[in-house]
């Protein structure tokens, strides 16, 4: 199950821009690269901070320490919570900044996606600690497999319309509904592991702080 949720993830990675080469051309391509590369490296080092609590979680649930798995997964969302919404915040507003400084002014088309995909940050990490810090955990690897292979099956098909009728901006969007529908699919099943692990207390000061990050 594990096996065939990464390629599904590959396949959803990897098709917008497989499918942008193939019928827009190489200069998309290029475009969207610059932006895709960004985005995923603010995606892997958020990502790092859950992938080293993973042993900590494995271990409580296998001890059957189930109350201080609840707190720390607790903690461990509000501070992810806390970290993406400024990095997206922050990307969405200056990515034409980050973009003329990393590739050029020949390159500042790709501000835009940029700008898309730094909204589909939020998702696609959240969603990343689900798999990893819930689902896995609890032996639910059917959850992920489905929602892998769900979005990459969306995203391919909305693909066929988006990149021919919006070029890298389509494949952006493509990419942040697939983050969201990934999310989704993976909070319906974990959800009786994460209830009332984040309070609107906390949401509430998160979106205060990015409105002033703004």
């Amino acid at each position: 199950m594990l096996f065939f949720s990464y390629v599904a993830i590959t396949l959803y990675v990897n098709s917008d821009t497989t499918m942008l080469g193939i019928i827009r051309g190489d200069y998309e391509v290029g475009i969207y690269s610059n932006a895709t590369k960004i985005y995923i490296l603010i995606k892997q080092v958020l990502n790092a901070v859950i992938t080293v609590m993973i042993p900590r979680i494995s271990v409580m649930i296998g001890n059957h320490d189930f109350d201080g798995y609840h707190v720390l997964v607790k903690k461990l969302l509000n501070t992810m919570i806390v970290m993406i919404a400024p990095c997206a915040t922050g990307l969405f507003w200056v990515s034409k900044n980050i973009i003329y400084v990393i590739s050029g002014e020949s390159y500042l088309q790709g501000a835009t996606p940029l700008m898309i995909l730094s909204v589909a940050l939020i998702p696609a990490v959240i969603a990343y600690f689900y798999s990893s810090c819930v689902l896995l955990p609890n032996k639910l690897e059917n959850g992920i497999m489905w929602a892998a292979i769900i979005s990459a099956v969306v995203n391919i098909l909305l693909n066929l319309y988006a990149i021919p009728a919006f070029s890298y901006n389509g494949a952006a969007i493509t990419t942040l509904i697939s983050e969201i529908i990934v999310l989704v699919i993976m909070y319906i099943w974990g959800k009786k592991y994460t209830k009332g692990i984040l309070s609107p207390i906390d949401i509430i000061s998160v979106i205060l702080g990015c409105a002033a990050i703004s």
